[in-house]
């Protein structure tokens, strides 16, 4: 179907809005009344899962209240009865230590202090074992009460009860009213007593004493420990449902007589039936809901075996909360929640309403971007069909879904032979499960993957129907069509491009072994200059150290200053030839700074003064690490080139060293830069950016006037670069130069022994190896003069054979002098079998 037509399979744009309204509004209907169906079925479940949940940390809340009243009685009746303990306990010790006629006044002054201390006893007294108070405490005034109004109070229960007890026990009474001459108190004094058997050292019973206890307390008590709520009621009922606090008669009156009114056992029999069913819960009522705890509060008191009669305790702390108080913190029951539930019912409509409308919506487009699919689809075959290279479509899974007609050129197949076929059929056997990971890779995160002809698992080849291996190179795309992704592979034939690099890899061979042959022959050339080179500067040396004419001292100057000089030439020509090569290998190592700048000056400063040149080094800087790592053997050649042109090119004034660090403190590594400033000719502006190539030197008549060969500036600006730092010069024509090195370093590894120890008392016993007779001569003769035991051998084996003999026979070995180039075993080979 092309771009211009449009089909007749369905409604068409202009009829679309009329068709889009209907459906919309069927759609919506079915999906409201389905929404109906399921909020109307769970709405009331979790409405009541909330309140359920609301009034679990309701209940919990309370029940935390009525613990903390239990846990509060307890411990009042536990102070009690500790209190009755101590004060029973004084009573005995007085009653051993005290005079007849000082006892009782001791307990009365003992009594007056607990009452004024302790303040919840209406009376403490003393009875002696005929029921008669001897002492007794009232605590409304605190005084004693005189000796004509004490009672006599044996027939009462709790002092035949307590005399009955064995020592250690204490006696309780119920709660009842305070009686006076036979008579209840008024006003009411509810109390309950606690009492104590007196015994003395022997065992025989002195007395009683007795503790009237303000029961009002506990209501005390049971507010204290309840916080007030709104519409909240708390009571306290006993063992028979009456109300003893919280109801509308006070605590004496309750105990006086029975209030039907205030009876749960009248007036809510199914709650008091709950109560009986567990020792705490809540109970649902119509009025509201019923938080209850038994309470006992001698039950934590069995250290003192208190005696009472059987469930004259078993109390109850109940907890009233009306339904108004409940429904007053519901949400769900409040104007506010209700107002929310309707917006969100509204919101609810209008949400289906516009899910309706717009799913609708999305099927109509859906409906028409297929239809641009279609033709989208037909212009990229067109594209696919028309591309030079080969294109290759596959899916997720490896099958191919289109070819184009350059994969036949390719591969040999038709494009219709490979459409519906694994990608497989492509590719060599051994690379199928390769190909799979990386398929799925690439799915994993799908894009754009540039032009490769390998990877990580090899080059890239595809599989003929001829079965050839074809190399090529593959480039991935992605493309999504109804969001499924697609990968787009573009194909290069490498062939011709592989016989092209088989010839530039056999050139690049050929250049490669070229290469090597040049640089062994350079290395035998420099062995073979070296050695005649090396006899003529250590005969020369050598026979300076004999007497000779002035005229015959300067001729032989002569020839050892020359021959230092082509020494100096090959060293360069052969170092550079290593730079170039890549083969030439740093030597990292701890070396002392200060030694090698002793060292220059030691080599230098005869120079300069035989040229009437001074020649200065500075000290190193103080705060620089004693000892540094790095290639020190490098450093030392570069500044000896630097060093030697300074002094070659200064006909007056001097040449000087310095040393800087350009590394702010407590950072690593160092940099240190060096500096060699000379007061020589000076080198023009023109000259300068080419100065530091290779055989470049300021002009030809510099070559002919000062010698050189060019390379040694080119040679530090190399070794400076591997080092991994810099190297530059500042000069003004016929002021000087001053030629900079930047290098960096770090602290030594370890520590160095201290410069001049550790030098032997003994001759150094040395081994020398050498397949040159006048070589084997110069260098024994330099040992002799040195002072040095020398063995001499001509091979490597002989070398390797002289130092097994003398270990093996308990000899030492201070050094081996030897020729890396040597007949049969060479030198190399022959410390390698040593190191073995």
């Amino acid at each position: 179907m092309g771009r211009g037509e449009r089909s007749t399979d369905g409604p068409s744009t202009e009829a679309m809005p009329s068709v889009l309204h209907r459906t919309v509004m069927r759609r919506f209907v079915v999906m409201a009344a389905i929404a109906a169906v399921v909020v109307g079925g769970l709405a009331p479940f979790a409405i009541e899962r909330h309140e359920a949940s609301r009034i679990d940390v309701i209940a919990a809340r309370e029940q935390g209240y009525l613990s903390s009243v239990d846990v509060s009685l307890r411990q009042e009746f536990a102070e009690i009865n500790g209190n009755l303990h101590v004060l029973a306990t004084l009573v005995g010790a007085l009653h051993a230590t005290s005079a007849a006629d000082a006892f009782a006044p001791r307990v009365e002054q003992a009594f007056s202090a607990a009452a004024e201390g302790y303040r919840r006893y209406a009376q403490l007294r003393f009875l002696d074992v005929n029921g008669m108070e001897q002492v007794r405490v009232d605590y409304r005034d605190g005084q004693v009460v005189p000796a004509a109004q004490r009672q006599d109070k044996s027939a009462r229960p709790y002092f035949q009860a307590a005399m009955a007890l064995p020592p250690g026990q204490h006696y309780v009474s119920p709660l009842e009213l305070n009686m006076e001459h036979g008579a209840i108190e008024t006003p009411l004094n509810p109390t309950i007593r606690f009492a104590a058997l007196v015994s003395d050292v022997s065992g025989e019973r002195v007395g009683v004493v007795v503790l009237n206890y303000r029961a009002e307390a506990i209501a005390e008590r049971v507010r204290e420990t309840v916080p007030f709520s709104h519409g909240v009621s708390s009571l306290l009922i006993d063992e028979g449902g009456q109300a003893l606090v919280g109801g509308r008669a006070s605590l004496g009156e309750a105990v006086l007589h029975r209030q039907d009114d205030a009876d749960l056992s009248v007036t809510q029999p199914a709650l008091w039936a709950a109560l009986h069913e567990a020792p705490e819960g809540r109970w649902r009522g119509p009025a509201g809901l019923y938080l209850f705890r038994s309470v006992d509060p001698l039950g934590a008191d069995a250290a003192f075996g208190t005696a009472a009669h059987a469930g004259q305790f078993a109390w109850t702390v109940l907890r009233f909360i009306p339904n108004a108080s409940l429904n007053a913190t519901s949400f769900v029951r409040s104007g506010e929640g209700r107002s929310l539930l309707a917006g969100m019912a509204l919101g609810l409509l209008g949400a289906l309403w516009l899910i309706a409308y717009y799913s609708v919506r999305e099927s109509w487009q859906r409906l028409q971007r297929l239809r641009a699919a279609e033709a989208r689809e037909a212009e990229l075959g067109a594209l696919i069909d028309a591309a030079p290279g080969g294109i290759l479509v596959t899916d997720g899974a490896g099958r191919i879904v289109r070819a184009n007609q350059a994969m036949e050129t390719l591969f040999g197949y038709a494009p219709a032979a490979l459409q519906g076929q694994s990608v497989d059929m492509l590719l060599p056997e051994r690379l199928r499960g390769i190909h799979a990971q990386l398929r799925e890779r690439f799915m994993a995160g799908p894009g754009h993957r540039p032009v490769r002809s390998a990877g990580e698992h090899g080059d890239f080849v595809g599989l003929s129907r001829t079965g050839e291996e074809v190399p090529v190179a593959v480039s991935l795309n992605v493309l999504y069509h109804d969001d499924t992704p697609y990968i787009v592979s573009s194909i290069v034939d490498l062939r011709e491009h592989k016989a092209q690099a088989r010839e530039l890899q056999q050139a690049k061979e050929q250049a490669e072994s070229a290469s090597r042959a040049k640089s062994n022959f350079l290395a035998t050339m420099s062995h073979e200059i070296r050695t005649p080179l090396n006899a003529i500067i250590g005969g020369t040396y050598l026979l300076g150290q004999s007497r000779l004419e002035a005229s015959q001292r300067k001729d032989l100057e002569t020839i050892e200053v020359s021959g230092r000089n082509l020494l100096g030439l090959i060293n360069d020509v052969l170092d550079f030839s290593k730079i170039e090569a890549g083969e030439l290998e740093l030597d990292a190592h701890d070396f002392r700074l200060s030694s090698v700048l002793e060292e220059l000056q030691q080599m230098f400063a005869p120079v300069a003064a035989a040229k009437g040149v001074g020649f200065e080094v500075a000290a190193v800087p103080d705060g620089l690490p004693a000892a540094l790592h790095a290639d020190g053997n490098r450093l030392r050649q570069m500044l000896i080139n630097l060093i030697g042109n300074a002094i070659k090119f200064t006909e007056t004034g001097t040449v000087s060293v310095h040393v800087s660090c350009r590394t702010p403190p407590g950072e690593t590594p160092l940099r240190l830069r060096f500096g060699v400033q000379d007061s020589g000719v000076g080198i023009a502006p023109d000259v300068l950016p080419k100065l530091f190539d290779a055989f470049s030197q300021a002009d030809a008549s510099t070559t002919r006037r000062f010698g050189g060969s060019g390379l040694g500036l080119s040679i530090v600006k190399r070794l400076s670069a591997l080092m991994g730092g810099t190297v530059g010069v500042e000069s003004r024509l016929g002021e000087g130069s001053l030629f900079w090195l930047e290098l960096p370093f770090a602290p030594a590894q370890g520590p160095l022994p201290e410069p001049g120890r550790g030098r032997p008392e003994r001759p150094l016993q040395v081994i020398i190896a050498d397949d040159d007779e006048t070589d084997r001569r110069l260098m024994m003769e330099v040992c002799t003069r040195f002072g040095w035991a020398a063995t001499v051998v001509e091979s490597g084996q002989a070398l390797v054979d002289a130092c097994l003999a003398r270990v093996v026979g308990g000899g030492q070995i201070d050094c081996i002098l030897l020729d890396w180039r040597m007949p049969g075993m060479d030198g190399i080979e022959a410390i390698a079998r040593l190191g073995d």
